[in-house]
């Protein structure tokens, strides 16, 4: 008998703070009136990449092979990317090269990807493909940072010193496109 009690006085007290619900029909004129409505949002798969700079590799001096390291930012709210990293330069065999401004010799060069910065991580060495994604691709921690102002992967290019041989003197130049994908 007790429980009853409690449970009426229960309902009786959180009666009035329970969630409106409109039966069908209550959108009429009259002292109490409702109508309800559906708030619905939805979030398209997005991706960023930022905050990769130039490459400089220096003058070369015969001895080391020319390298350069940089970070820059991957952001993505899917489960994976896809990455696709583009040489101006780029012959049929799919590599990277630097040309010659006025001699138009072409050197070939390595490029390297790593999942975090600093050249560290798990690493994909690439090849310079048209408009074909690497493959997907994760990061071992997913970024939050959508402005992408943290750096959280970085690129190594390195020309080897066999690809140099009997290279003739000039400026030597390419441009990356790096485009990141999701689906």
């Amino acid at each position: 008998m007790i429980y009853r009690y409690l449970l009426l006085t229960v309902m009786t007290f959180f009666a009035p703070f329970a969630l409106a619900v409109c039966p069908d029909g209550e959108n009429r004129l009259g002292a109490e009136s409702c109508v309800e409505s559906d708030v619905t949002l939805s979030i398209p798969a997005l991706a960023r990449v930022n905050q990769l700079q130039e490459f400089t590799l220096g003058e070369f001096d015969y001895e080391t092979a020319p390298q350069a390291i940089n970070d820059f930012c991957i952001w993505y709210n899917t489960e994976q990317f896809a990455m696709t990293i583009n040489s101006a330069n780029r012959t049929g065999d799919n590599t990277f090269g630097l040309v010659g401004s006025d001699t138009a010799e072409r050197i070939p060069y390595e490029v390297v990807w790593y999942d975090q910065a600093g050249s560290a991580g798990n690493e994909l060495i690439l090849t310079s493909l048209e408009d074909i994604p690497q493959q997907q691709l994760s990061l071992p921690q997913r970024p939050t940072d959508s402005n992408c102002s943290t750096n959280n992967v970085s690129l190594n290019i390195t020309v080897p010193l066999q690809n140099l041989e009997d290279k003739p003197e000039d400026s030597y130049s390419d441009t990356l496109t790096v485009t990141v994908s999701v689906q």
